[in-house]
């Protein structure tokens, strides 16, 4: 492929998953201000991000092979274009008629459109780039979840103090021109010699023991990522009672580090000696560390910034390796795309368990909550890193 093509290849990828974190994120500083105009309460709140998770774990479940078996531009459009249209029905209700359990459908459906994202844009990138530029290109198109969580962030904040409404609506039309670009616009190959994956769909991905070995681990990870950033702003606000005009600012440096976090990626990878391994259990080990001071009880609103804006590092840092390294590494068996989502099954699964739990425990216990919930956390890394240690050769051998 000419350079230029690849580059512009790689664009409308990266901004395509952009399109689905900035119609994800918006959620995190809208929420705020759903729960003071009486929208929706903590529980309730709690609900939309858990069964957010739940149906993106089932669209991956019923659409994870689909990335193989036709067209990934065309599937990933779709899947884009569905997490921005729910949105603007979410704005359009807020407006017209105000309906949590409306809310929550269309939210739902929007997890359904982003779970058909993923898999096929890394099955556009191993079937345009080359297995030695492939793996940069994946780790460079994985810094999205960053930048799109920094655009979502921005957009929500920046209409949404006027009018909770276009916090759905301006994300939601981004999302709408994203899926257009990625349609009309990507250059490049749509269909390689292993179009399709191998006879059994999903179910064999994961009767592979390479991916059974990554399931639990996967799924304690999965209970960390992005938990930190939906509930940063309730928590500063609850913790440090905040202003709701100044929680925009501080959740931003979140996303922000951990932007930064990821392209500083190739140097811990090099530190740790091309060991893959090393690094995620690295990455658990601090997400314990951090969680210590938060559960106690931090009472400096600086150091709790910055122990969730390291939590959120780390959690993106190991999603790299589980949802976007090891299925690029897994080319060979044609199942790019299903092996991407078995992961994201298993991630999001614990991810939507864990937040409606954490919903539960924060609208019952107020603050206490809030340190159980990062008890939690510190349990699940200390699970994580120990599954990653009693099979170290297994998993060096995987990861690396």
């Amino acid at each position: 492929m000419k350079r230029n093509r690849g580059w512009l290849c790689f664009v409308l990828c990266y901004l395509g998953y952009m399109g689905v974190y900035i119609s994800r994120n918006n959620l995190s500083i809208i929420s705020p201000q759903l729960k003071e105009a009486g929208f929706a309460t903590e529980a309730q709140l709690g609900l939309l991000t858990g069964l957010f998770s739940l149906g993106y774990a089932a669209g991956k479940l019923i659409c994870g092979p689909l990335g193989d078996r036709f067209n990934p531009k065309n599937v990933a459009a779709l899947g884009v274009a569905i997490s921005g249209v729910s949105n603007i029905l979410i704005g359009i209700s807020v407006w017209f008629f105000p309906s949590f359990p409306f809310m929550l459908i269309m939210w739902i459906a929007n997890s359904f459109g982003q779970s058909l994202v993923w898999g096929p844009l890394l099955r556009l990138v191993s079937l345009n780039f080359s297995k030695e530029r492939a793996p940069f290109i994946t780790s460079m198109l994985v810094t999205t979840t960053a930048t799109g969580g920094i655009a979502g962030i921005l957009l929500a904040s920046g209409v949404s103090h006027t009018d909770t409404a276009l916090g759905f609506l301006v994300p939601g039309a981004v999302s709408l021109a994203a899926a257009a670009a990625l349609l009309l616009f990507f250059p490049g190959k749509t269909r390689g010699e292993n179009s399709a994956p191998s006879r059994g769909g999903i179910i064999s991905a994961f009767r592979l023991k390479e991916v059974q070995k990554m399931l639990l681990p996967a799924f304690m990870q999965g209970i960390i990522k992005d938990n930190v950033l939906n509930w940063a702003s309730l928590y500063l606000a609850a913790q440090f009672l905040m202003d709701l005009k100044s929680l925009p600012f501080f959740v931003l440096l979140i996303p922000l580090i951990s932007f930064i976090g990821r392209l500083c990626y190739p140097i811990f990878y090099k530190i740790c000696r091309n060991d893959q391994a090393l690094v995620t259990k690295l990455c658990f080990a601090g997400c314990i560390v951090f969680c210590i001071p938060l559960i106690l009880g931090v009472k400096n609103e600086i150091l709790a910034i910055l122990l969730l804006v390291l939590l959120s590092t780390l959690g993106n840092v190991m999603n790299t390796s589980f949802l976007s390294i090891f299925p690029m590494s897994m080319e060979h068996t044609g199942k790019v795309s299903t092996i991407a989502s078995v992961m994201d099954v298993v991630t999001y699964s614990g991810l939507g368990i864990s937040s409606a739990v954490f919903g539960w425990l924060i609208n019952s216990f107020g603050l206490t909550g809030y340190k159980m919930m990062f008890g939690v956390f510190g349990l699940a890394a200390l699970l994580g890193l120990l599954l990653l240690q009693f099979t170290k050769n297994t998993y060096k051998k995987l990861l690396d």
